[in-house]
């Protein structure tokens, strides 16, 4: 394992996989959980299971997540729980191609400053400019699939 990289600790892992069940993600993949012991922002993090780690696990459809536990230690339960159910909403699994995907939900990122000036707006217009960006690529996409058509015909 990497230098600043452990196992997550029993309660944590059990947290994990507790929330993962409640959104429904954990019936489909495998989760693993570590512990970032150093971290320079992310509290947690969410990657897929790299293939040749799957395969000494014996594995498939293997997620993991990093959470930083000195970060988890300081906060609430509920807290906690927010911070993980917001790193696993962006996992998904494509049940047509059998696969994982992660990240393709829109997110948003807020300065502390503007937060602080505008509160409740600032996310607002933050989330209006993440789906404005996501309608555009929907139609690009579209546009892409429709002429793709109109040249098969």
């Amino acid at each position: 394992m990497a230098k600043n990289l452990f196992q997550a600790s029993d309660d944590y892992v059990k947290l994990v996989n507790d929330v993962a069940n409640e959104i429904g993600i954990g019936k489909y993949v495998e989760i693993n959980v570590f512990d970032m012991k150093k971290s320079n922002k992310d509290v947690i993090k969410v990657k897929k299971t790299s293939e040749p780690m799957e395969v000494s696990l014996d594995g498939e459809d293997m997620i993991d997540v990093y959470l930083y536990e000195k970060a988890f230690d300081l906060v609430e339960e509920k807290d906690k729980r927010f911070w993980i159910e917001s790193a696993l909403c962006q996992v998904a699994y494509d049940i047509d191609k059998s696969k994982i995907v992660i990240g393709k939900e829109p997110t948003i990122t807020v300065p502390l400053g503007v937060y602080d000036k505008y509160h409740d707006v600032a996310i607002r217009e933050m989330q209006l400019a993440a789906l404005t960006v996501q309608q555009i690529k929907d139609k690009e996409k579209q546009e892409k699939e429709e002429k793709k058509q109109k040249r098969n015909k």
